[in-house]
């Protein structure tokens, strides 16, 4: 038996981490724009990476502004919505899995 054969493999009773499920490690994350919102982003759908090990809703804010600038000025009184429900800053994000994000404008009317 070649020594070397498991050479990189995890210790038996062990899993190795998956680079999407790494604690801290950058996962991308889809996001629909509504509204005025839409042409500032340069489309209805853009791609943020966020970091860190358990991302929330202001963590998403936060990397909008950065990666999106063109968006930053404009997130002041911006519902999100995931997975078609409207949340807070402080909401957790599952970036191991596909959840809808929105960004929606305030509206108004006359």
């Amino acid at each position: 038996m070649d020594p070397t054969s498991d050479r990189g493999a995890a210790p038996p009773g062990t899993s190795s981490p998956t680079p999407a499920t790494d604690a801290g490690a950058p996962a991308t994350v889809q996001i629909s724009f509504y509204g005025h919102l839409t042409s500032l982003a340069g489309g209805r759908t853009r791609s943020v990476e966020l970091t860190g090990s358990h991302p929330t809703v202001a963590d998403l804010r936060a990397a909008v502004r950065e990666q999106i600038p063109e968006v930053a000025a404009h997130l002041e009184g911006v519902a999100v919505a995931v997975d078609a429900e409207l949340v807070g800053d402080d909401t957790p994000l599952d970036a191991t899995r596909d959840q809808e994000i929105a960004l929606l404008p305030p509206v108004s009317g006359g």
